[in-house]
């Protein structure tokens, strides 16, 4: 853990077996590994089945590069947990551009599938049947 306060505005919640994140503002490494610790607690309720996250990033949303790093210092971790898919929703295409490829290099060489999407409803029947697939 680092000795910084945690930056960002991100709200989890919960929807079956996806993990519903919801950023504003500049994340942190900080932010990042808070949200790892929530991470860790939740999915052990999806009872060893796999998982997918589903980012909803609003149009002010950005990771630092040090908070880059830390999500890919913890993709293995979460690729050990079952971590299946990971899809981006950005209300803001620029964001969106941005916050796909540093996903994308982040869980680069997981088994973890990452996707962008213009909406919800198409990011979520991407995850269901990513989930699927991996059971």
């Amino acid at each position: 853990m680092s000795r910084f306060d945690a930056h960002g505005d991100t709200s989890v919640s919960t929807i079956g077996r996806t993990l519903v994140f919801r950023p504003h503002g500049a994340a942190n490494r900080e932010e990042i590994e808070r949200l790892l610790s929530v991470i860790d607690g939740l999915v052990p309720e999806f009872g060893g089945s796999s998982w997918a996250s589903l980012i909803i990033a609003a149009a002010d949303h950005v990771m630092t590069p040090d908070a880059e790093a830390a999500l890919a210092q913890s993709a293995t971790h979460l690729d050990r947990m079952r971590q299946a898919a990971a899809a981006l929703v950005a209300s803001d295409a620029a964001t969106g551009r941005i916050l796909g490829d540093q996903l994308r290099r982040a869980y680069a060489g997981t088994s973890c599938a990452v996707g962008l999407f213009a909406t919800e409803g198409e990011a979520t029947r991407w995850i269901a049947i990513r989930l699927a697939l991996h059971g």
